[in-house]
């Protein structure tokens, strides 16, 4: 009695850890308008399966007080030992004016889409990434939105002082623990784990351990690199899409190209089509050491676009430099803060974009030192240089059908 005593003592000043719903991990359907759930978020991609609705108003009457007063929004409330720390909210089609997504405490953008969501398909999966630089929103693995914690307003219309900027921050450095799903009656809910800071392996006794993931490095190879257009098969490998079940949905470094982006003369070589619409853009996600996503680079013919910093139409020049026919070669780099996107053309010649980035923009892309593929088109291929190291899943063949 003299030792249970203690014992029993000391497990009732032990904080159990929030228990997930093992149901979670696969899609459950949300049966009210209101539905809490225990979910670390730091740890975990937030999944809302919806539909498109058969008939919905683009260009609805807005009441002029409220900023989001549309039908089709959604709104998920952050907890963090049962105080509220966030809202997001966010509506399921793109509306002609106004306002499709935000972030309460980071007041800096109310942003429309770029893009239809989901490619107007009736059914939707949006995922909302809580990470260390920021929140990102896609809809089918593409960005519609990225808010970075270092961003909000310092004033309002009248010019009265605001503190969003540092209620921004304070999100940032918080660690919800639970999420409240408003407005979603009919949808479904699901947990993606974010496993890219671990490696889980079996341990002796059968049981799954985790330990710290750690890269192992290539073969040095002497081979120079391939002029941009030649193709060079013991280097090549296929921009395979790290949005996919085995990449832990681009959160395994395993499945990343290890690259020093600040100090790399060349970035990274790419061949691939070039089309028009949004879903011809080659994207690019890039990471810190660790594995965190930093944002995303898109381009196609139509725009060029980096997650919270660069948003402009190609430049001619871009344009008339791709092949008429087959994949046009191209390259992005990043050293020392230059956006650089090249484009070769045995016609034209070299076509270059170049863009500066300076501040916070500076400050975040100036730690990527990972890069990975996702949502590109069949058949793209990029050169392994001597200053990359792949991960282990970066092979000759996709994880998954193209």
């Amino acid at each position: 009695m003299s030792l249970l005593f203690p014992l029993l003592l000391l497990l009732s000043l032990i904080s159990p850890c929030p228990a997930i719903n093992p149901a979670l991990f696969s899609w459950t359907h949300i049966s009210t308008n209101k539905l809490r759930i225990q979910l670390p978020i730091r740890d975990f991609l937030l999944q809302i399966k919806s539909f498109l609705p058969e008939d919905f108003d683009v260009n609805p009457v807005y009441n002029e007080t409220v900023r989001t007063d549309k039908s089709t929004t959604m709104m998920a409330v952050l907890l963090e030992n049962e105080e509220e720390v966030g809202r997001m909210f966010w509506n399921t089609i793109k509306y002609t004016r106004g306002y499709d997504v935000f972030t309460q405490q980071c007041d800096v953008f109310y942003t429309p889409y770029k893009s239809f969501p989901c490619g107007r398909r009736k059914e939707q999966v949006w995922s909302w990434r809580f990470g260390r630089y920021g929140l990102e929103l896609t809809c089918d693995g593409e960005v519609q939105y990225w808010q970075s914690w270092n961003e909000g307003d310092e004033l309002n219309q009248a010019g009265v002082a605001l503190s969003r900027s540092e209620a921004c921050r304070k999100l940032g450095k918080s660690n919800p623990d639970a999420v409240v799903l408003k407005f979603m009656q009919g949808a479904y809910v699901r947990a993606v784990p974010r496993v890219g800071e671990l490696k889980i392996e079996p341990s002796t006794e059968g049981l799954m351990v985790t330990t710290p993931w750690v890269t192992t490095p290539s073969p040095t190879q002497t081979t120079s690199s391939p002029l941009p257009g030649q193709v060079n098969f013991g280097r090549d490998f296929p921009t395979c899409d790290c949005w996919v079940a085995e990449c832990g949905y681009c959160t395994l470094p395993s499945c990343t190209v290890r690259l020093d982006m600040f100090t790399s003369d060349t970035g990274i070589v790419v061949r691939s089509e070039l089309g028009w619409a949004d879903k011809d853009l080659n994207s690019i996600a890039l990471f810190d050491e660790e594995g965190e996503a930093i944002g995303n680079l898109q381009w196609g013919l139509s725009g060029i676009y980096m997650t919270g910093c660069l948003g402009c139409r190609t430049p001619r020049e871009i344009r008339r430099a791709r092949s008429p026919l087959g994949p046009t070669s191209w390259s992005f780099s990043m050293k020392e803060g230059v956006v650089r996107l090249k484009v070769y053309s045995f016609s034209v010649g070299e076509a270059e974009f170049t863009h500066r980035l300076k501040g916070e923009c500076l400050e975040r892309y100036s730690k990527v030192r990972r890069f990975a593929f996702y949502s590109s088109r069949c058949g793209g291929r990029f050169t392994l240089q001597d200053d990359m190291v792949p991960g282990d899943m970066v092979s000759h063949f996709c994880p998954t059908n193209c």
